[in-house]
């Protein structure tokens, strides 16, 4: 599960890179999503589906809160509470492993990873959205990530299908931009979550 929703987080923040054999309708979808929002000093989206919380994207930064577990990165630390243990867990990320939790830190590899479709026109909830679906061009366990994309560029849901023949559905429910928050709303705050305990794993860092 983690794993396919690092995907679908990192869809919301990328879509709109190059694709090496996408077809011109796909990226010409995929750039106005992405214009959307690069042009965004900050976003915030909520979500529901198969999980349902909130992400916020700034810069480098980023949280992501799913009500059991959530996690700040304020561009050189981690924090990643667990609420069922409350444990929070301190770390620096390593590049690579930024690379499996980073929304940017796969921006430049998705045409080595999928290949991009435009499927046409739909309806959903009273609204058109265009949709683009991705495969990936190796071997994964992800069959195919749908992409629908509102008139003016705004994500409206993704779907994964897996390989084992599940499916994760995620509808966006609001997308703000703009509101540009303090490095603070990057970082744990303790005062918030009395008596949860906070392990430090980078007493080692240079």
């Amino acid at each position: 599960m983690k794993r396919q929703l690092i995907l679908f987080l990192l869809l919301l923040a990328t879509a709109g890179t190059a694709f090496g054999q996408t077809d011109r309708q796909a990226k010409a979808l995929l750039d106005k999503t992405a214009a959307h929002y690069r042009k965004a000093a900050s976003v915030n989206i909520r979500f529901e589906g198969s999980t349902q919380g909130t992400l916020l994207l700034q810069g480098e930064c980023f949280v992501i809160d799913c009500g059991d577990i959530i996690s700040w990165y304020d561009g050189h630390h981690q924090w990643s509470y667990v609420k069922s243990n409350q444990e929070v867990t301190l770390t620096t990320p390593s590049a690579e492993e930024l690379n499996a939790v980073h929304p940017y830190a796969w921006v430049n590899r998705y045409d080595d990873l999928f290949n991009g479709t435009y499927t046409g026109t739909k309806t959903v909830g009273g609204k058109t959205v265009q949709e683009v679906v991705l495969t990936p061009k190796g071997s994964s366990d992800l069959a195919s990530i749908t992409l629908q994309v509102t008139a003016d560029g705004q994500p409206a849901s993704i779907a994964l299908a897996l390989a084992d023949g599940s499916r994760q559905t995620f509808r966006i429910r609001s997308y703000l931009t703009g509101q540009r928050q303090d490095i603070s709303a990057f970082r744990f705050d303790p005062t918030r979550y009395p008596g949860v305990e906070l392990i430090d794993l980078t007493t080692n860092d240079e």
